[in-house]
């Protein structure tokens, strides 16, 4: 094969490769409209109660899990959606998606952050909690048909497990705040904490103490 001829089928082979590559790989667009639609699923699988909420009847004879390692694992799968998100071009979206985008990420955000701070210990306030919108669960279920009424059952067993997940959270909260008093009792301080105190006090701006 003479040299120009061959050199001309490698750049068109070269060329093929690199379309069909250009062609396999979503437009940002498409890819952050994919990743928005399977983190939905991904929820309502996830918190079954949610799902009848919204009008997804597909998992009403569940209930969700408050269990450790199910929360453990919820904050590692968010975590693996906040990086595919920050993988897609923010810019190359338009302004409406860019919107879209802000408000998605900060969800997203926002669940990593309360699992770093424990709020999944604190399943109740002083006036609702997990035990209130279980008690109202059969105003929020639909109750028409013998397989609704068998998927009401089915979370009534469920419950008892349910319970107790959310109590071991309820002690998990009670064993950190009494090992936090201890810890005061002793003398041990917050860095950040006094710099703040020290801010509110004097007025000047603290200097960000690194944690030991």
């Amino acid at each position: 094969m003479p040299r120009f001829a061959a050199s001309f089928a490698v750049a068109a082979a070269a060329t093929a490769v690199l379309a069909g590559a250009l062609a396999a790989a979503p437009a940002p667009a498409d890819a952050f409209r994919a990743l928005v639609d399977r983190e939905w699923q991904w929820r309502l699988r996830e918190d079954p109660l949610f799902a009848t909420a919204v009008g997804e009847h597909d998992y009403d004879d569940r209930l969700p899990s408050a269990a450790a390692d199910d929360q453990e694992r919820h904050d590692r799968e968010t975590r693996q959606f906040l990086a595919e998100l920050d993988a897609i071009p923010r810019a190359e979206l338009a302004a409406r998606e860019r919107v879209d985008y802000d408000i998605f990420r900060n969800q997203l955000q926002e669940r990593i952050d309360s699992f770093r701070f424990n709020e999944w210990w604190v399943p109740l306030n002083a006036d609702s909690g997990f035990h209130s919108d279980f008690a109202q669960l059969p105003e929020n279920v639909p109750l028409q048909t013998v397989a609704d009424y068998d998927h009401y059952l089915a979370r009534l067993t469920a419950f008892p497990r349910y319970m107790q997940e959310q109590i071991a959270a309820l002690r998990a909260d009670l064993q950190d705040a009494e090992a936090a008093d201890q810890r005061a009792e002793a003398g041990e301080r917050d860095p950040e904490i006094l710099a703040a105190v020290e801010f509110l006090k004097t007025g000047t701006a603290p200097q960000r103490v690194a944690s030991e």
